[in-house]
């Protein structure tokens, strides 16, 4: 099943409609079913889910999941709560002995190189910028939301 990966910065303006687009692209054009998404910073929460939300309503063949940084049952503090829109969470393979503070990084990472196509929102230095750059280097396409030609593919 083609995966998706979505990430963007925790103050993502409103880019609802955008998002929307992005998706119908990566559905139609890319044949992505699989949807990975965190839920931490506002791009999680207030963009992409609610937009997973409306995709799911119109394609009932989507597996939309929530990436988990930190397993709980590790002992690494992170609750596993699933909004309505996730059919299931995911926790990449390998992580157990990751330290604490490079946990979220390695689990995006490890999203960028099992993805074949990054709809993000990155408008601006910072972590979520090195894995934009990170997923450019590895070559996969992206639709990145905050540059004036949203929907061109990178690189």
């Amino acid at each position: 099943m083609k995966t998706c990966f979505m990430f963007g910065h925790s103050n993502t303006p409103p880019i609802h409609e955008a998002l929307i687009q992005a998706l119908e692209t990566a559905y139609h054009d890319h044949g992505i079913r699989r949807f990975v998404v965190g839920s931490r910073g506002d791009f999680d929460r207030q963009r992409a889910i609610p937009a997973l939300r409306y995709l799911k309503e119109k394609y009932d063949d989507l597996e939309i999941q929530r990436l988990i940084a930190y397993h709980p049952a590790l002992g690494r503090g992170e609750a596993i709560d699933v909004p309505d829109v996730f059919d299931s969470t995911y926790y990449p393979e390998g992580m157990e002995n990751v330290p604490l503070s490079y946990c979220i990084r390695r689990a995006n990472e490890r999203m960028v190189t099992e993805a074949e196509l990054i709809i993000c929102y990155v408008a601006h230095f910072g972590n979520t910028r090195s894995l934009l750059e990170y997923a450019e280097r590895k070559k996969i396409p992206c639709l990145n939301l905050a540059r004036p030609a949203a929907l061109r593919m990178h690189p």
